[in-house]
């Protein structure tokens, strides 16, 4: 996709713009990592299940890498995105520039147009292939994590209630920040590249410059039939979308557990406390019967 851009259309790729955003995923994948392992290691410290906080924190971090490998994918299709909003930008403009000139010269647009299209071919063909990488692994973890963040909360309030352990509560608040903001950020990402594109369409709808010019208008219906058909959204397992609309469902479902979890545990505990006190008149009354 370098190459058909800096050949094609006459842009370069700018580099740092995809360094940034690389390096931002990164770095919050070494901030979570160094957080869980400070986590299992101060457990460990308070507690003695020192075996089942070394297999958590290795489960955990494979998790981990999975979902952030992903999230650096979805950051680069972002920037490739935000390149063809800059080459469609300049491609409109050179058209309106032209307009009045040769036809040699009025050419380029038009093959620069069909360079465009062959980009968002590519960026398709690049994104069906991130969802067949992940087409399991993704499932499995958007699973995992939706059970985590409906307990760990629950798993809190309990042991704040019962135990006030404190290191097992710290563990509970820095895993549910995480895991969410491990949710989150691809969310946005995705609901980003979904705004791009939608400009990137609108960009090519709005063109008024050389509408009799039948190659133009060839042109233009052809990228303007692909982009309608060809929409580049990532999905999960080819069934859910991941933009801000699934991270909206998904948070709505872990507040219904979380809610549903502590309802009934309040249940229960006055299910019990009714049963005691039950046991305790009747106590009394079998003490009375036998003194009389």
């Amino acid at each position: 996709m370098q190459n058909v851009l800096s050949e094609g259309i006459g842009r370069k790729v700018n580099l740092h713009r995809v360094r940034l955003s690389s390096n931002l995923i990164l770095s919050f994948l070494f901030l979570r990592v160094s957080v869980i392992f400070g986590m299992t290691v101060y457990n460990n410290l308070a507690s003695s299940t020192s075996l089942l906080l070394i297999g958590n924190f290795y489960s955990e971090l494979v998790l981990i890498l999975r979902c952030s490998e992903f999230t650096l994918y979805s950051g680069l299709v972002l920037a490739i995105y935000q390149e063809l909003i800059d080459a469609v930008t300049a491609v409109i403009s050179e058209l309106e520039s032209i307009h009045f000139k040769m036809w040699s010269q009025r050419r380029v647009p038009l093959q620069r147009i069909a360079t465009l299209q062959q980009l968002h071919l590519l960026l398709w063909k690049t994104q069906r292939d991130i969802e067949r990488n992940f087409e399991r692994s993704l499932v499995m973890v958007l699973l995992k994590y939706f059970i985590d963040i409906s307990v760990l909360p629950y798993w809190a309030y309990l042991n704040r209630i019962y135990v006030d352990n404190v290191p097992m509560q710290l563990w509970c608040t820095t895993e549910e920040s995480g895991k969410l903001l491990e949710i989150c950020i691809p969310c946005w990402i995705c609901t980003r590249c979904d705004h791009l594109q939608r400009k990137f369409r609108s960009l090519f709808h709005g063109i008024s410059v050389d509408r009799r010019n039948e190659q133009l208008n060839t042109a233009l219906l052809r990228i303007s039939a692909q982009l309608g058909q060809e929409t580049c959204q990532l999905r999960i397992g080819g069934l859910v979308k991941v933009n801000n609309e699934m991270l909206g469902k998904f948070l709505f479902g872990v507040v219904s557990y979380i809610f549903i979890c502590v309802q009934f545990r309040i249940t229960y505990n006055l299910k019990v406390l009714e049963g005691e006190t039950e046991v305790t008149v009747a106590l009394s009354l079998l003490k009375q019967n036998h003194t009389m």
